[in-house]
């Protein structure tokens, strides 16, 4: 499987169900789908090669998670850029990762009027939602290209080795380096959302994306969209504006970080909302507070779940799910609720010391793992790669 099978097969099972909406907009998975066919098809006919480096920049909106679907297409590597990130910071990064083709929404467009001069291969900036830029729109994009295919560029194995992205670290100790992501990691990191996440409710699944599309919020929505499931994007965070979209849209899956989590929860014990939908608020990209998790199962119901990872290992590491961590609230077991959950299927998790040894257990050491969740290394930094594969094991950075 590749990333856009996972889309595929959800387009088989709704054509004509919502695939994304927000901001006044819908597209069904069928509309979706020949849209993401005509880009991918142009960015062919342009000169695209597969692996290409592919930046998606645009604020939450539904035709950048189509543009972002029409990357998986081609068989581009994602580069996610964040809008909150500098510009100086974004430009260095996208040259950095060797961005070839940026699609971008007319709000960044003083960005993007920056940061097109300092990309080195730039082969086109196509601005998604406008005509007014001096860049191609998407439709003339697409216009001038329509009778190209994309090829069938995978294998009997689903081309496993292919780059899926390059996603940025956090760059807390200097500039951001490059996961590249292959399709195996990304795909296996699927397979367990739809065990984890779906857990065989395929049933009028709505998933709400209010965090960045550009970081988990985005890169799950395949796993949704495979068993037909219903992406409602909001623009920003505003916990006020959350609940009353949980209850609109009858919204049943939601990732927040702690501190979105946190506000959430203060605003719903003012709020009398109806949230009866949730199946999973999902909780992750730091430590959460077991008292706010306790709180949580208390307003929210037997629905709050965690699970760790990082962008070298994506999302699901471990898996903290809602019944476990609502019996954890209760008492029994309590320890659990300050613990990010069981290793996951597929996943082999050791606490090593400095010079590699295993740790026992209790004692506290660097949390490293291995499996088909890993990816392949750092874009062009194989000094960073190899620092992260020490004694055969994958480093996370993290004490557990």
């Amino acid at each position: 499987m590749r990333p856009i099978d996972y889309f595929d097969r959800g387009a088989s099972l709704a054509p004509e169900g919502v695939f994304v909406e927000g901001l006044g907009r819908a597209y069904t998975f069928a509309e979706a789908k020949r849209r993401s066919e005509a880009i991918s098809s142009s960015l062919y006919a342009s000169g695209f090669e597969l692996g290409d480096s592919v930046a998606v920049f645009s604020p939450n909106d539904p035709l950048a998670v189509v543009c972002v679907q029409a990357v998986f297409r081609a068989g581009g590597a994602w580069i996610p850029v964040n809008v909150r990130n500098a510009t100086s910071t974004n430009a260095q990064y996208m040259n950095y990762v060797d961005t070839r083709w940026l699609f971008f929404h007319s709000a960044v467009i003083d960005a993007v009027d920056e940061i097109v001069p300092q990309l080195d291969g730039i082969k086109a900036a196509i601005c998604i939602d406008s005509h007014d830029t001096p860049y191609p729109s998407l439709e003339d994009f697409c216009d001038a290209a329509d009778s190209e295919q994309t090829p069938d560029w995978s294998d009997p194995f689903g081309a496993p080795d292919v780059i899926f992205g390059r996603w940025p670290t956090g760059g807390t100790t200097g500039p951001s380096k490059g996961v590249e992501i292959s399709n195996r990691s990304i795909c296996t990191m699927i397979e367990l959302g739809l065990k984890h996440y779906i857990d065989g409710r395929e049933d009028e699944v709505v998933h709400l994306a209010v965090a960045p599309i550009t970081h988990a919020a985005g890169v799950v929505i395949s796993i949704y969209a495979a068993v037909g499931g219903k992406t409602v994007v909001l623009p920003e965070f505003n916990p006020r504006t959350v609940l009353e979209a949980i209850e609109s849209h009858r919204v049943t899956h939601i990732f927040l970080p702690p501190t979105a989590y946190y506000a959430l929860l203060d605003e719903a014990d003012k709020s009398d909302l109806d949230l009866s939908s949730l199946r999973q608020l999902l909780i992750a990209a730091a430590p959460v507070s077991a008292d706010k998790l306790k709180a949580g199962v208390e307003r929210f119901g037997p629905v709050i779940c965690q699970c760790y990872g990082q962008a070298e290992s994506p999302m699901l590491i471990s898996w903290l799910g809602p019944e476990v961590l609502a019996a954890a609230a209760r008492g029994e077991h309590a320890e659990r609720i300050r613990s990010c959950g069981r290793v996951t299927s597929p996943v082999q998790v050791a606490i090593l010391d400095e010079n590699g040894k295993q740790l026992d257990h209790g004692e506290r050491g660097e949390i490293c793992c291995r499996g088909p969740l890993v990816t392949p290394g750092y874009y062009k930094k194989p000094d960073a790669t190899e620092e992260a594969r020490k004694f055969g094991w994958h480093h996370t950075g993290d004490v557990g």
